[in-house]
């Protein structure tokens, strides 16, 4: 599957939740370089009827209510997995904000 160039959702080992377009990818050091990149500090719970599970965060993006940092440049480490994002997903991580 061809990653670079694309937006992803990147989850790490620590529960990191990214999002960004893929510059680099290092499966080896298990290493991913985000350009546009998102941090996800805090989303709604899972009990809530309309999360259907972390890897909604790349089919619909983040819910209102979503605690999103600004976009920066960054690596992130300890990758455990990668899910390509739909252009749904992707206009809602960059309309998100930390007040949404």
């Amino acid at each position: 599957m061809k990653l670079v160039g694309q937006y992803a959702v990147v989850f790490n080992c620590h529960r990191g939740i990214y999002f960004g377009k893929i510059k680099k990818l290092d499966r080896d050091r298990k290493m991913i370089e985000l350009t546009e990149a998102r941090h996800c500090f805090y989303r709604p719970p899972t009990g809530d009827p309309n999360c259907e599970g972390n890897y909604s965060l790349a089919v619909k993006g983040p819910l209102d209510g979503a605690k999103i940092g600004p976009e920066v440049n960054m690596l992130v480490f300890d990758v455990a997995n990668v899910v390509p994002c739909t252009k749904e997903a992707v206009e809602r991580w960059k309309n998100s904000s930390w007040s949404n």
